[in-house]
């Protein structure tokens, strides 16, 4: 390969205010047998002077354009040029660790992975904020690899379906055929993550924090619409894996990523609209094929599972309404909680304070030092003294 251990493949489009920062955390690593490839996309800001300014300061930063709109082409376009043992993913606006190439790779060595999968957390520039995503529960896939087919609990709790916390064998996408979906806009990562995870033999966790993803200000809810991107995900997810319909494993995989996918998806919708075409798809489309592996939900759906079962849209807005009604009462007498508490500490904080005060400013302290500052001598003078006895 080279001599490239590591291809972090960037699409940049209309990333003048990031990408600086993006590129000079990928390019900061303890490693130095990598490149950076970056695809623009079409921008019409400044993001292709400052590839270029940046390409021809680092050797190891190549930079390609793709006029064909969408992220899937951007990155199919990076994999195609990328020359690296191991294909990692960015976007323009995020930044990773200075370990990110280091640790993936110690970890895919070590253990022979074709996946290799490493937390982040999710960080917020208004308020200043940071919080890690929830990590696997199964401790045991963190010390050994695993493959998903012999897994006893869903995908999903390994790994979400975002490509940029994945550290993929180059050889092992070839073997796959894999590529981006350059009809969907959205939910890309959906495909792309789970047909490559679903087959896997060796895939390994790593608990470091290795990249940092960026969000928009806390308490903005604004996106853009999927339309039925996830519905034509999960089908083209499904009609890939054909050859594996009538394997459990494949069902019980397959069964609780329709309910986590659509559970999150309706959760989030940017509308009405969107709402409403999930939910119906959910029904019409998914909902014979998840009562006839009812026995294979895990307990974490079931809740999902059984609001959705009536059919009707507006009774599961309104039990996701009530959840938020319980959280907020829930995080309303928290927070007071907290308050309360932090006040109690700070008050004997400043008790202690006040205390210490005194007693240094006190004669009695200032006596109490001097004779500490003679005890050491006056030690040594008795011990010198017994020394000559």
């Amino acid at each position: 390969m080279d001599g490239i251990s590591a291809s972090i493949v960037i699409p940049v489009y209309n990333s003048a205010a990031y990408l600086e920062r993006c590129l000079t955390s990928a390019l900061n690593q303890t490693r130095s047998d990598f490149e950076v490839i970056c695809v623009d996309n079409g921008s019409t800001d400044e993001s292709p002077a400052i590839l270029q300014k940046i390409a021809q300061s680092d050797r190891r930063v190549r930079v390609f354009e793709e006029r064909r709109p969408g992220v899937s082409c951007a990155r199919n376009t990076g994999m195609e040029h990328a020359r690296g043992e191991y294909i990692l993913f960015m976007d323009s606006d995020d930044a990773v660790e200075p370990t990110l190439v280091e640790r993936a790779l110690d970890a895919a060595h070590e253990h022979d992975a074709q996946l290799v999968i490493y937390s982040l957390d999710e960080c917020y520039e208004d308020p200043q904020v940071s919080f890690p995503w929830a990590r696997c529960p199964h401790d045991e896939c963190y010390e050994h690899t695993f493959a998903t087919r012999d897994l006893d609990f869903p995908a999903m709790f390994a790994v979400t379906p975002n490509v940029w916390r994945i550290a993929f064998r180059a050889s092992y996408l070839r073997e796959l055929g894999l590529a981006y979906p350059e009809e969907l806009r959205s939910s890309e990562d959906l495909v792309f993550v789970y047909r490559a995870m679903l087959p896997a033999e060796r895939v390994i966790l790593i608990p470091d924090v290795l990249y940092h993803y960026r969000k928009d200000n806390a308490g903005s809810l604004t996106r853009n619409d999927r339309k039925a991107a996830g519905v034509t995900a999960l089908r083209m997810l499904f009609d890939a894996f054909a050859p594996y319909h009538d394997d459990r494993w494949f069902q019980y995989q397959f069964v609780n990523l329709l309910l986590d996918t659509f559970q999150y998806q309706l959760w989030s919708s940017a509308n009405s609209d969107e709402y409403l075409t999930l939910y119906r798809s959910l029904i019409s489309d998914w909902w014979q094929y998840i009562e006839v592996h009812d026995a294979l939900i895990d307990q974490a759906y079931r809740t999902f599972y059984q609001r959705a079962k009536g059919g009707d849209p507006l009774n599961h807005l309104f039990e996701i309404l009530i959840d938020f009604r319980r959280d907020f009462e829930y995080f309303k007498v928290q927070d007071g909680f907290d308050n309360k508490m932090r006040r109690v500490v700070e008050e004997q904080e400043r008790q202690k304070s006040d205390e210490l005060a005194w007693i240094t400013s006190s004669r009695s302290w200032r006596l109490a030092k001097k004779l500490a500052s003679l005890a050491k001598p006056v030690h040594i003078l008795i011990d010198r003294l017994k020394g000559r006895s």
